[in-house]
């Protein structure tokens, strides 16, 4: 690591507190995950009053995701795509 991406704070050479205004990776998966989540369980409570299993709902989120940029070193899950999931396993 050379600090050429750490253009906003890069403390002493230490790169594990390093920071950059031009990361747009990953970061915002878990929050669009939980949110996803929460809104398919929100209309399985609706719809049969009892939330998804959680690895049925990992699953569906998975096949009816759009597909990430994968690579060799660098392997990237599904976006989640939750108006095919509710088309696809909506109404269980």
């Amino acid at each position: 690591y050379d600090g050429y991406y750490a253009d906003l704070f890069y403390p002493d050479g230490d790169e594990h507190q390093a920071y950059t205004s031009r990361f747009g990776g990953t970061s915002g998966a878990s929050p669009m995950i939980a949110a996803a989540a929460g809104l398919a369980n929100a209309v399985a409570w609706q719809v049969s009053g009892a939330p998804w299993d959680p690895m049925d709902l990992r699953d569906g989120l998975i096949q009816s995701g759009t597909p990430g940029a994968d690579s060799a070193d660098n392997w990237v899950g599904p976006q989640p795509d939750v108006a095919a999931f509710l088309r696809t396993y909506g109404w269980r």
